[in-house]
């Protein structure tokens, strides 16, 4: 019964973001090399790299070679879907892509800059509560 309101809940409450990552998971699957489920989300691990993963409602996208941390940072980020519905996107998807987009630049610009930098992109909200969230504790 809990799994049928937990569904219920992302495709209502959580719609928005629950649809772009079945959209995305439909539309990738050719680069899927494994699926799995954790706890109440799908974990598709890519055949690509990329720098660890992201999740749209209770889809998770990772990596090939995802650090130990990966999934639960990204279902930490699935409760957020879950405790914010609507507003995640503009409150967190907004917020964890701009830094996304910062350190990546960081990343091809100056990697050693980035290997220093790292941690502190997770000491930066929304990324630190969707660690606290998925019980991360990062060294």
């Amino acid at each position: 019964m809990i799994n049928i309101f937990i569904e219920f809940i992302y495709w209502t409450w959580c719609f928005p973001q629950t649809l772009i990552g079945f959209l995305y998971f439909i539309n990738s699957k050719d680069n899927h090399v494994k699926v799995e489920i954790y706890k109440h989300s799908i974990i598709t691990t890519l055949d690509r790299k990329h720098t660890g993963g992201f999740c749209w409602g209770k889809y998770i996208f990772i990596d090939k070679t995802p650090d130990k941390y990966t999934i639960k940072h990204e279902y930490g980020h699935t409760i957020q879907n879950f405790i914010l519905g609507p507003l995640y996107i503009p409150v967190i998807w907004g917020k964890s892509h701009l830094l996304y987009l910062k350190y990546i630049k960081l990343l091809k610009t100056n990697p050693e800059e980035f290997a220093k930098q790292r941690l502190n992109y997770f000491k930066q909200f929304p990324e630190n509560w969707a660690d606290k969230l998925g019980k991360v504790k990062r060294n």
